[in-house]
């Protein structure tokens, strides 16, 4: 499904005026109706902020989730390594801790290229044709997923630091006899707690991003809706020509599908039939539009003077001149 609105700041598309037919002569084309109506497509959209629990659905936005997640996870390496010093105490602990983190970040090459890889990512994924929306909306929304991976990977950390201590979770693997490696679990469950609260995070975010882009601004629809899946207002037309050559176009809608099917018992038709009480049937959007077969002759006519005006040279092949 497509969106059939525009968003408040969008480009109107309900009056289309072609120009350049002859001098000073243009016509205008008025929107007189659309399927889904704008209003239901507006409200559609609003389903982007359940972006996190499309996996329920079976929909494949789900690996966004996952390829977000692997993202806020290796922005948070830095603060993960400094995990001790995280549990520090005092008076100004919310201070230190916060300046540590911050600090083990702007330390690490890793994690300031990937800032900045992702916040340039994010503008060019932005979808305007104007630059000074590029750069403001892309980069607004680079740095919320920068800020939401410092957040989480901040919280997490202090939390199993907080809560553990390094001699009851760490575990000493002996290495021919003379050396030794420290396995610290708190690691471990630091980064699949990340990676859990990124999932979702990441992908609130995300849908955050797309509903306002296109509810506001009228941009991303592709994206807004091909997250979304939606299966419903399915549309379609039949034609009849009568025997006069007249046509008649039927504009045909669904708007909410079957979702359940059962073989037809003994009845003549389909082999399947709907077995979905929410499922509507099948209505006309707008009354049939009707073509009237046209009053004169259409088509290539053969001319009687331009057939004698063909001769045929030496080898018996057709000229015209």
């Amino acid at each position: 499904m497509h969106p059939t609105h525009y968003g408040l700041r969008g480009k109107s598309l309900d009056v289309l005026t072609e120009k350049g037919l002859q001098e000073n002569e243009e016509r205008k084309f008025t929107l007189e109706g659309c399927f889904p109506s704008t209003n239901d497509s507006r409200n559609a959209t609003w389903r982007n902020l359940l972006f996190p629990f499309f996996w329920l659905m079976k929909n494949k936005s789900w690996s966004f989730g996952l390829l977000i997640a692997a993202l806020y996870f290796l922005l948070t390496i830095p603060i993960i390594s400094s995990i001790d010093d995280l549990a520090l105490q005092g008076e100004h602990r919310f201070a230190q801790i916060t300046y540590v983190a911050t600090e083990s970040m702007l330390h690490s090459q890793l994690s300031m290229f990937l800032v900045l890889t992702t916040v340039v990512g994010f503008v060019f994924f932005t979808e305007t044709h104007s630059n000074w929306f590029r750069f403001l909306m892309g980069g607004i929304h680079g740095i919320l997923h920068v800020l939401a991976a410092f957040s989480i990977g901040l919280l997490v950390v202090f939390l199993v630091a907080h809560n553990t201590t390094a001699e009851a979770w760490t575990l000493k693997l002996p290495w021919f006899g003379v050396f030794e490696f420290s396995l610290d679990f708190r690691l471990i469950v630091a980064a699949i707690l990340i990676y859990l609260l990124a999932f979702f995070a990441g992908s609130f975010i995300m849908g955050l991003y797309l509903l306002v882009s296109l509810n506001i601004f009228g941009r991303h629809g592709n994206e807004a809706f091909s997250s979304l899946g939606v299966e419903d207002w399915k549309n379609f037309i039949r034609l009849h020509i009568n025997e006069r050559g007249d046509l008649t176009i039927y504009p045909v809608g669904i708007r909410r599908v079957p979702r359940k099917w059962r073989k037809r018992n003994g009845a003549s038709g389909p082999e399947l039939e709907p077995d979905d009480r929410r499922a509507t049937k099948a209505e006309l959007i707008e009354p049939p539009i009707v073509m009237k077969r046209a009053a004169t002759e259409t088509g290539v006519q053969a001319d009687p003077k331009a057939e004698a005006a063909v001769t045929h040279d030496n080898n018996s092949q057709p000229k015209t001149t």
